[in-house]
This record gives C-alpha cells, structure tokens and sequence, in this order.
C-alpha cells in the first residue's frame, strides 16, 4: 500500500471566499452554490462578523450584502478601506441595488438578487485563479490536521478522487468553519492539534444539534491516550491510502444514504 506523499499546496488559514449576509435563507443559498463549485466557503450574518472573519481567514473574494443589521455593507466598504490589508481583497456587491458602487467604492462587481448561478460561477471565475472548470461534485470532506503537508497530502488525495474538501489547522478553526456553514459528509480529524485538540474538537462535535458527522481519527498517539470515535475508525500514521479512501467512502456513503432517509 502506498504511504501518503508530501505537498504544500494547501493554506487552511485562508478561505476562497467570505459571504456577508444578513438574510439566512440567502446566506445558505449562497453558501451551497458557492461550495458546489468545489470553493471553500465561509460566511456572516453582518459587517461586524464579516471583518474578523475576513481578518482570520484572509478570503480571495467577499460577496457584500448592503442592507445589513449591527454593521451594513456600506460600513463593512468603509472599514475595509481603513483597514489595510483587507482594502486588497476584491468585493462584489449582492444586492438588489448599489450598483453605483462598484466605481466609486473600490467595488470590483455587482450581483443582483436573486443571485443567478451562470454569473456567480463567471464572478469567481474571475477573481478566485484556482476555479475548477470541472469541479468536485462528491461528498465534502473535512479534514482537521496541523501538519501543513499531511493536511495537504490527504486534502489532494480525496480531491482527486472527487471529493469536495475544506481544511482546518486546529479544532477552533473547525469549529468555526462548522458554525460558518460548511456542511461535511465526513471529517477527517488529527488529535494532537494546538489551541484545539481532537478530542476537545470531537467532544464539542458530539453536542452539536443536528446529525452526527462522521469521523475517521488521523493520529500517532497510542491507543493508552483514548480514541473519541469506535477502534475500526482510528487510523494511525503513517497513513495508508487505500484503507483511508475506503473508510471515508464507506462513511460518506452511509451519511447519504442517512440523509435521504431523513428527508424522504
């Protein structure tokens, strides 16, 4: 069986792209377009959430609500202008007007609303240089992991054999991607992480409202340390290929199946 091999073609600090939305419904619209077309996406309810948001995960692109509650897109513009290095990050406008701003206020496009999916698709095509024009279309796969080339290696290999992927560097980071609107069919978790570990991360995972997320455990920790999910999904490391594509596949299968016997 082969072992994985390095890479380091991954940052899982930064996002594709940073939805600013205020109206759920819209927001989630937007969210499972956009990670339909094999983006990492992450999204925010208001400016005020959509600039920490932008300063942690240093996106390639924002889409802009303008009519917002706490901080509206006409803040988030002016903000963004005062604060250095997020004035370099594109923004399109969505929204059912201003589109006077897209010269006058550092505003590099204009969607209307409701968003049609022909012109997302050209609007990140343009300013994300990494779109697929053949994208992921499988199950998401998240996989948590420090190690910039494990994270990397595992990330190309699921991709390749057509999974949508987001990373996370720690537990926090995939939590907060979780709370953001990523929505995998299965996770792919180290345990020794910094800030939040696997355990903490699977513990927290387990008191989340909705359906369980599938987990297959990634580590080099003995079983004296205790695993948070059943033996038969522990894989330790070095990894091999062929068992962790069979078990996430295995997974994935299962939390679809699960899904629609829950919405039939």
């Amino acid at each position: 069986m082969r072992e994985l091999s390095a890479s380091t073609e991954i940052d899982a600090s930064t996002a594709d792209v940073l939805i600013v939305e205020d109206d759920g419904d819209t927001r989630e619209a937007l969210l499972d377009l956009v990670q339909q077309l094999g983006f990492v996406a992450v999204a925010a309810p208001d400016g005020v959430e959509g600039l920490l948001l932008a300063r942690e995960r240093s996106p390639r692109l924002i889409l802009l609500d303008l009519q917002m509650p706490v901080m509206n897109g006409r803040q988030f513009l002016l903000r963004r202008r005062e604060a250095g290095t997020l004035a370099a990050i594109p923004v399109v406008i969505v929204s059912a007007e201003g589109t006077e701003l897209v010269e006058r206020e550092d505003v590099q496009g204009w969607l209307g609303k409701p968003v049609d999916e022909q012109r997302l698709e050209d609007v990140l095509r343009a300013f994300c240089p990494s779109f697929r024009s053949a994208p992921a279309t499988g199950p998401t796969v998240l996989v948590v992991e420090d190690d910039d080339d494990t994270r990397a290696s595992i990330s190309e290999l699921l991709e390749e054999q057509g999974y949508r992927v987001a990373c996370a560097s720690n537990g926090e980071d995939a939590e907060a991607q979780l709370q953001a609107g990523t929505r995998p069919d299965c996770i792919v978790l180290d345990l020794m992480m910094p800030r939040m570990d696997g355990w903490t991360f699977a513990a927290r995972l387990q008191r989340r409202e909705g359906p369980p997320i599938p987990t297959v455990v990634i580590t080099a920790a003995g079983p004296h340390w205790g695993y948070p999910v059943p033996p038969a999904r522990v894989m330790t490391k070095p990894l091999q290929v062929e068992t962790l594509l069979a078990l996430v596949g295995q997974l994935t299968t299962a939390s679809a199946a699960s899904e629609y016997g829950r919405s039939a």
